[in-house]
């Protein structure tokens, strides 16, 4: 179950606080929400938000993302974000990057118990030469002390790559650093890697459950 979405510099969501490494607003949900307002209001916006989360949990690439995904025979199985890549950032005098952040928080239960999830993706859109990347990605459960993952864009392993870093139980000494695709989301690509510990690979699979169900939105405009 989603609990919060926080969007900063996607699309209409921005915030204008540097303080904070997530600007934007947050929104909160209860077991059945309502997102009531006016034209053009940002409505459709946060549909595509948690649509974002959706796609992410279905183990899609970025350019699958907010392109669209095709079957083997053609069937459309995933409708694109509305207006790709080029439209996810916000474009005003506050904001003048072309990077964008989601921020997700779930509620589980498995084995372990009841707990909470905090997952991040920062991703970079790219240019006309380049596709849309992962800039940074976290995934925080209620049950750790430390992050199950954290992610970066190093430059020295290879173009197009992301960096995992598993940090031990104390939090102070790196753990294991693997190389990912950066066009797509590590955390589904941590369950299918062969190196991943296998702990890890119960908190993605964890927070993934949990944002797999799509999420329906309803909403009614206004003309006023």
């Amino acid at each position: 179950m989603i609990l919060e979405l926080t969007l900063d510099n996607f699309k209409s969501f921005f915030g204008v606080d540097d303080s904070s490494s997530l600007r934007g607003p947050t929104i909160r949900f209860g077991g059945f929400s309502l997102i009531i307002g006016a034209n053009a209001s940002g409505k459709s916006n946060l549909r595509d938000g948690l649509r974002f989360i959706h796609a992410v949990s279905r183990g899609y690439t970025l350019p699958e993302i907010f392109g669209g995904k095709y079957g083997e025979g053609g069937e459309l199985q995933w409708k694109g974000i509305r207006g790709g890549v080029r439209e996810a950032v916000t474009r005003n005098s506050n904001s003048g990057e072309d990077k964008f952040t989601i921020n997700v928080r779930t509620r589980f239960e498995d084995e372990a118990g009841v707990g909470t999830a905090d997952y991040t993706i920062t991703v970079d859109i790219g240019g006309r030469s380049w596709p849309p990347s992962v800039f940074h990605e976290s995934l925080i459960l209620s049950r750790r002390s430390t992050a199950s993952f954290e992610t970066g864009q190093v430059d020295d392993i290879a173009p197009g790559v992301i960096e995992i870093r598993l940090r031990e139980a104390s939090g102070r000494t790196p753990g294991l650093v693997l190389g990912l695709p950066s066009d797509r989301p590590a955390i589904t690509q941590l369950p299918e890697n062969d190196n991943c510990p296998e702990e890890l690979k119960k908190d993605c699979k964890a927070f993934l459950r949990t944002s797999s169900q799509r999420s329906v939105l309803t909403g009614r405009s206004s003309c006023n």
